[in-house]
């Protein structure tokens, strides 16, 4: 009986686990999704200052 409780608790935690990296890696790729965009946006107005932004920050 211990066994199958310990078994259930694994594939509970499995579950979990995987649901909240979906979570995650959804949310991640919704904010890169808005990020683009807003940077396509951006470029289409003023190509100039992104390419200034760009050198900003490299090292």
């Amino acid at each position: 009986m211990l066994a199958s409780a310990d078994f259930n608790f694994k594939r509970m935690m499995n579950k979990w686990k995987s649901s909240l990296f979906g979570l995650f890696f959804n949310s991640l790729k919704l904010v890169i999704f808005i990020f683009n965009n807003l940077l396509e946006i951006q470029m289409k107005s003023d190509p100039k200052q992104i390419n200034n932004f760009k050198t900003k920050w490299t090292f």
